[in-house]
């Protein structure tokens, strides 16, 4: 087992707990995390799942891009996992991490462009340096 696939697989798991956006709307901060919303005052978890269901499945378009995107993480974090075993290929790994970075774009654009609210995009930065960091110097192009 290697120790450098395993402090990849840290910073894997550790992208799954950070918020990946920051909505701000009228003093009210929002953490948007893979598994649900954290409302920054009363720290109320509402679990992706839970709003869905809540939603009755009417979301607007740019909000369904956030499981899209735990699901491209779910990829990643999968991918993570083989490296320990010797079992990666860091193209698919740092790919599958990009994609989920882009992937939270429509979901940053959509609430940026409603009234009063405020998204900061802290999951695709950390994500992107991620794979550019653990992941691209292993990229090895045609093979």
């Amino acid at each position: 087992m290697s120790t450098t696939a395993k402090r990849r697989l840290l910073i894997v798991l550790l992208l799954g707990l950070i918020p990946w956006t920051v909505v701000t709307v009228s003093g009210t901060v929002t953490l948007v995390l893979p598994f649900g919303l954290i409302d920054a005052q009363s720290w109320r978890l509402l679990t992706l799942p839970e709003y869905l269901r809540l939603s009755g499945g009417r979301v607007a378009p740019f909000i369904e891009a956030w499981p899209l995107s735990v699901f491209l993480y779910a990829g990643t974090l999968v991918s993570a996992i083989g490296g320990v075993f010797g079992r990666e290929d860091p193209r698919l790994t740092g790919g599958f991490l990009a994609l989920t970075a882009v992937g939270q774009l429509p979901f940053v654009f959509g609430l940026s462009q409603r009234f009063g609210y405020t998204a900061i995009p802290v999951g695709i930065v950390l994500m992107l340096a991620a794979a550019w960091w653990c992941y691209w110097p292993m990229v090895k192009f045609g093979e």
